[in-house]
């Protein structure tokens, strides 16, 4: 006798679990900082450039006409003038890190307060529908309509738990809970 073939179990239909994408970069802001950074830094080299070739412009300038040559500096004079340049574009990019970075938290901020005020409001079951956002952020609309989905599912079961009663014919209380079973979560929160 031949084994039988394992039956095929049915499978159900896959839906996304959001959970295991971790984004740690938003496009919509990266690419303008992106861009913000080099046009800064190439205007930053530029000026930093000019202010070197007038520096070392002067410099040539003085010891052109200068007579006796003086004692020997301590830092000669074409390299002071370098680390001053250097010493300039050193500290416009400190300062440009620190801006960055203000901007960055403020913007994460204004995402993470709104959903912050949604967790809070969950955890106190309060599913009701809140104002939108200041910014538009997909985080933002994936918790929004996942309180909206639990709305749905926790009014539907209301509706069903108000519909059953103690005098109602066992065929009809069965298809009930049935239907009150399908709108519960499939792995509920322990």
């Amino acid at each position: 006798m031949s084994a039988k073939p394992p039956k095929p179990r049915p499978t159900r239909p896959r839906i996304r679990d959001s959970r295991r994408v971790s984004r740690y970069v938003d496009s919509r802001i990266q690419g303008g900082l992106i861009a913000s950074i080099l046009i800064f830094e190439l205007l930053l080299i530029v000026i930093g450039m000019f202010l070197i070739q007038h520096d070392l412009h002067q410099v040539i300038e003085d010891q052109l006409f200068r007579i006796h040559p003086s004692a020997q500096e301590e830092i000669p004079i074409l390299l002071y003038h370098l680390m001053g340049g250097l010493g300039v574009i050193v500290l416009a990019n400190i300062a440009l890190v620190i801006v960055i970075e203000w901007f960055w938290s403020c913007y994460i901020e204004q995402i993470v307060a709104p959903l912050r005020g949604l967790f809070d409001a969950v955890c106190l079951l309060d599913l009701r529908n809140r104002p939108e956002p200041a910014v538009a952020h997909e985080v933002l609309d994936r918790a929004g309509d996942w309180v909206q989905t639990e709305r749905l599912r926790c009014v539907q079961l209301l509706q069903l738990t108000e519909e059953l009663s103690p005098d109602m014919e066992t065929h009809e209380a069965k298809k009930i809970i049935q239907e009150i079973r399908q709108c519960l979560p499939e792995n509920p929160i322990d």
